[in-house]
């Protein structure tokens, strides 16, 4: 089944740092990000993945383009 790839660079807070953190991830989705519940479960999916993330807000996502996966 062919992936869409993605680059998603994000931002968040987390406790017992003073300032926003930031971070870039590989993504690879069944579907499309084309609304915004798609990009809802991009943040949703992030957040569970770190650790005492809050505020987590996804300002850039880049289609690296479809692989096989």
């Amino acid at each position: 089944m062919k992936m869409y790839d993605y680059l998603v660079a994000y931002n968040f807070n987390a406790d017992g740092y003073l300032t926003i953190c930031s971070g870039t991830t590989q993504l690879s989705r069944k579907k499309k990000i084309d609304s915004f519940e798609e990009l809802n479960s991009v943040t949703e999916f992030i957040a569970g993945r770190i650790e005492g993330a809050k505020n987590v807000s996804v300002y850039n996502f880049v289609l690296l383009g479809r692989n096989k996966h």
